[in-house]
């Protein structure tokens, strides 16, 4: 099977989409997908990468159609984390839930922890630092760079889940 087949065959029969419910998600038309599919428009680096990440493809299987379909499912990566560590029920919620945050959420949860840490220590804690206008204006730009680089339509988070 060659690569416009196995989109071809991802699509169709194992996500059950349409070739525009497909490519909406990866910010490009009915149309486009039908050339990919059909071998007339070849299949770009850009275009394999939103598909690996949109659907969680693995990129071997995409190229050469060798190994697993899909990357493995977050949550049984969690469970083996957890079952290596012999982490406890409430561990795995707080992991969970931490790699869920946005990244400027998960950097006010770290900073509480650095404050809790230096006062059990006895040192004077931390002051909070309240962003300066440069600061809010970084972030910003940011946010927006990331939007720009994310395929129209996308909801993904910018944090990586675990």
């Amino acid at each position: 099977m060659k690569e416009d087949e196995r989109i071809k065959y991802l699509r169709k029969e194992v996500l059950h989409l349409s070739q525009e419910e497909f490519g909406s998600r990866l910010g490009v038309t009915k149309m486009a997908i039908s050339k990919i599919e059909s071998g007339s428009r070849n299949l770009t680096d850009q275009m394999l990468t939103s598909i690996c990440r949109e659907y969680r493809v693995r990129e071997e299987w995409l190229r050469t159609g060798s190994g697993e379909m899909f990357e493995p499912n977050p949550e049984s990566e969690l469970d083996a984390l957890c079952d290596r560590y012999g982490l406890s029920r409430q561990s795995r919620a707080f992991i969970r839930q931490f790699v869920e945050l946005r990244e400027d959420e998960q950097d006010v949860i770290m900073k509480y922890v650095l404050r809790v840490a230096d006062d059990l220590r006895g040192e004077e804690p931390t002051a909070p630092s309240v962003p300066s206008d440069a600061d809010l204006h970084a972030d910003l730009q940011k946010e927006l760079d990331l939007q720009k680089r994310r395929p129209e339509g996308s909801t993904g988070s910018s944090s990586t889940a675990v």
